[in-house]
């Protein structure tokens, strides 16, 4: 894979010395691009856009350099491997479908099935759980995580099912969900750590560059959120008890009223000042 990697500096000089006739295109693997610049050497197109790419290539960053034409080479070796592991997988599961159900009793199962802890008395979210199994081992990744998506909603803080879904949007690389689904997960009490160190599944998430960070969280991702902060209560008015050493025993009662309306007097606490009253 080291062989494949190609030169920001080398990319640069091509651009400047051969951009006209898109050589450095070629070189980076973009050989559509490359016949466009030929193409556009008939107007006089191709040397300012030549010249334009070796400035671009000069200040370019190299980590950006590298994320961008580098690290796809290397997902589509991941990519290009994982799919003739899952074709080869495609066609057992296709043979052990036309074989009788007698013989495929017989043959083991796969060595690898997402991880599966249901609640019996939840119909629904077993149902849902099990069509979604159904369809990942079919390698129909995306109904997959629409009938575990669906299960999320009937149980938020489900291990197996946060777990899954990680799996099957590393396998359709989302990794922005992906990394979402496994943090839910070890918040959710998902504890087998050494798993997700060699699981194929999680490949492409494990290529990504936040993902030793994440690593070094305890598969967490970072919690930038501050809680709200609590509401100041509003002092309550307290009843001006002054007014209730009128020695007229009507007009403390009849304040005591006016208070019990206004709302500085609860009917508990009317009933008690009444009472010292009489």
């Amino acid at each position: 894979m080291g062989r494949d990697r190609k030169s920001k500096v080398l990319t640069a000089l091509l651009a400047f010395f051969f951009g006209a006739f898109g050589i450095h295109r070629f070189y980076l693997g973009q050989r559509g691009n490359g016949v466009i610049y030929i193409l556009l050497l008939f107007v006089g197109i191709s040397p300012i856009l030549g010249f334009i790419d070796f400035l671009v290539f000069l200040f370019m960053d190299t980590q950006k350099f590298d994320r961008r034409y580098n690290m796809d080479s290397e997902v589509r070796d991941f990519s290009r491997d994982s799919y003739q592991r899952y074709v080869r997988r495609k066609q057992e599961f296709r043979r052990q479908k036309a074989t009788p159900l007698r013989e495929r009793r017989a043959q083991p199962r796969p060595r690898h099935r997402p991880t599966e802890r249901i609640k019996p008395s939840n119909t629904r979210l077993r149902a849902l759980i099990q069509t979604g199994k159904s369809h990942y081992d079919d390698y129909d990744f995306f109904e997959a995580i629409a009938q575990w998506e669906k299960a999320l909603e009937l149980s938020p803080g489900h291990v197996a099912v946060h777990y899954n879904l990680a799996c099957a949007y590393s396998l359709t690389e989302q990794a922005d969900k992906s990394f979402f689904h496994l943090d839910q997960a070890v918040r959710s009490g998902f504890k087998d750590f050494a798993k997700l160190k060699d699981q194929d599944a999680l490949a492409f998430l494990r290529i990504q560059d936040d993902f030793d960070a994440f690593q070094a969280n305890g598969f967490r991702l970072a919690d930038n959120e501050t809680p709200p902060p609590k509401p100041v209560e509003k002092p309550k008015e307290e009843a001006p008890r002054s007014l209730l050493q009128n020695p007229n025993l009507l007009e403390q009662l009849k304040e005591l009223g006016e208070l019990r309306d206004r709302g500085l007097l609860t009917q508990e606490e009317f009933l008690a000042e009444k009472k010292k009253l009489l």
